[in-house]
């Protein structure tokens, strides 16, 4: 079991996206710096992904992407949806849970 969100004076607590992630979001027509909870979002090589949090929006809602992943939230059991190629020990925690800052333990998405 984890703990869902990283503690404030963690220093792993900054959001980050894989470079696969940041082409797929800018085809969609966004344009960066992107920014989570006031925090600028990293771009990290797809080879350096670890471990980390993935927040997904419900199964159903804004598919942009005909192969997206069917997941279910680590917190609720919530069906969701996210890309193929995040990391494999992420942690996939739905929109609402996310919104909630939810903070008790989880399971791992492996």
């Amino acid at each position: 079991m984890e703990k869902l969100f990283p503690d404030e004076n963690e220093e792993d607590d900054e959001p980050s996206m894989t470079e696969t992630t940041l082409r797929e979001v800018e085809a969609l027509g966004f344009k960066g710096p992107f920014f989570l909870g006031g925090k600028q979002v990293k771009v990290v090589p797809d080879a350096d992904a670890r471990e980390m949090t993935v927040i997904c929006l419900p199964w159903g809602v804004s598919h942009h992407f005909a192969d997206d992943v069917k997941g279910v939230c680590g917190r609720c059991g919530l069906d969701v949806h996210h890309r193929p190629h995040i990391p494999i020990a992420s942690i996939i925690v739905c929109s609402n849970c996310y919104k909630g800052k939810w903070s008790g333990t989880i399971k791992r998405n492996n």
